[in-house]
């Protein structure tokens, strides 16, 4: 409870000090429920027209629940928001000649700004931009490495891999932008098999229905941050779950793209496809056929792993995906308890137990514990947990980019991907293909 109530001074200085009276009323406002009469225009010194600000306002006053905890985390939460407003709109002034030059977007003539996905690493969304041309592009607060890898791997496949190719983008070292893809009226199931293919050689993960669209040119990977991703010790899953972790291991049903076992069929990423389940066969023959034609192309030339390695860059990130920790699902559990404590209140104090219990417990579960305290430290900070490592690193940091104390990994992400790629044989095709018809099939 401490850090919560030294960041929520924080961040009230932070708001008095663009406007005193515009944050005294912004914060009235905030207590009272009445978010829409918040003055935003003087905090942000720009046009109300700003939506994105006014929606993270109403989450920050919350869905009717009151308190002292509600309070600061709404604090943070703002003074976050108009920090990740202003830095998007710097980028936006340094980059609009690039942005002129690769998407037609008109910086000078912005007309609409939305916030998209949960906030990470000081209150960072995506945001949608739009201008008074329609012309619309996303900024990806975060480095667009896994996006980049598949975009070569998919280049690597020649012409006939056009269909594959994802959106424009623009590539800054710490954030970039992406072009707004647009679905196809009649896609081919083809592609989302050759993006299968794409992502079982990148060792690419969640790439669910979210994540993904039908394009005009045939599959739009809208988020791809996790390329590269390692296998994580199963101890950190919790136990009932830990059967299905290690099938979802050697094949393409990690990538998401395929049902997962007890997984429903419309969170997967070929549903993106609005497909109907089950498949008919000759739907996930065509997937399968996709997978086959673009492994083997991808492998053609001295194998998975060559092929791999001309398609990495020197340096990249790697987000982790630790929502199935055991720590983070005990969390969760209490968090959808209805006999638990209304909201944000819940939280902060199952946070408090959870450090004590993992304190008690460090020295014989240092993972689990050093995972507990990222988790905590992000969520008192008005952030969803978010860990994530450098390809040629085994250091974990979290959204902030803090190191946080998880001795997780027992080598790089550069390092078992390009191991599990050298043991990608000729017959792996067929296997997976048999296995793709398989899932999809069965619904």
């Amino acid at each position: 409870m401490r850090d919560l109530g030294n960041a929520a001074r924080r961040a009230e200085a932070a708001l008095r000090a663009y406007d005193a009276a515009a944050a005294k009323a912004t914060l009235l406002a905030l207590e009272r429920g009445q978010a829409e009469q918040a003055p935003l225009g003087l905090l942000l010194a720009d046009a109300d027209d700003w939506t994105a600000l006014r929606s993270l306002l109403r989450e920050a006053a919350g869905a009717g629940w009151h308190g002292p905890v509600q309070a600061s985390l709404g604090r943070v939460a703002l003074a976050h928001g108009i920090t990740a407003l202003r830095e998007a709109k710097a980028r936006m002034k340094r980059d609009a000649k690039l942005l002129a030059e690769r998407f037609g977007f008109r910086a000078d003539a912005l007309r609409d700004v939305a916030a998209l996905g949960d906030p990470h690493a000081g209150g960072r969304r995506v945001l949608r931009l739009e201008d008074a041309n329609g012309q619309a592009v996303f900024l990806k607060p975060r480095p667009l490495d896994g996006e980049r890898l598949m975009d070569k791997l998919a280049c690597s496949l020649g012409p006939d891999g056009a269909g594959i190719r994802l959106p424009k983008m623009l590539v800054r070292p710490t954030y970039g932008w992406v072009a707004e893809a647009r679905p196809a009226d009649s896609p081919a199931l083809r592609a989302a098999g050759t993006l299968l293919a794409i992502a079982d050689l990148a060792g690419a993960v969640d790439l669910h229905a979210e994540n993904l669209m039908p394009a005009a040119a045939g599959a739009a990977l809208l988020d791809g941050e996790m390329a590269l991703h390692p296998d994580l010790p199963l101890d950190l899953v919790p136990v009932e779950a830990r059967a299905a972790a290690a099938a979802l291991r050697s094949g393409v049903l990690r990538t998401g793209i395929l049902p997962e076992p007890h997984q429903p069929p419309s969170l997967c990423g070929v549903a993106a496809w609005g497909t109907s389940v089950p498949m008919m066969s000759g739907d996930a023959a065509e997937v399968a056929e996709g997978y086959t034609w673009a492994f083997t192309r991808l492998c053609a030339r001295a194998g998975a792993r060559a092929s791999l390695a001309r398609c990495l860059p020197a340096r990249g990130t790697v987000r982790l995906l630790l929502r199935h920790t055991a720590g983070y699902a005990r969390l969760l559990d209490r968090l959808r308890d209805p006999r638990a404590t209304p909201g944000p209140q819940a939280l902060a104090l199952h946070l408090e137990m959870l450090r004590i219990v993992m304190a008690r417990h460090a020295t014989r579960r240092p993972r689990l514990w050093g995972i507990a305290a990222a988790e905590a430290t992000a969520l008192l900070r008005g952030d969803i947990p978010r860990l994530w490592v450098g390809w040629d690193s085994d250091e974990i940091r979290e959204g902030s980019g803090r190191a946080a104390p998880c001795a997780v990994l027992a080598t790089t992400p550069r390092a078992m991907a390009m191991a599990r790629a050298a043991l990608f044989g000729p017959g792996r095709a067929t296997v997976q293909a048999r296995l793709v018809r398989k899932v999809l099939s069965a619904g």
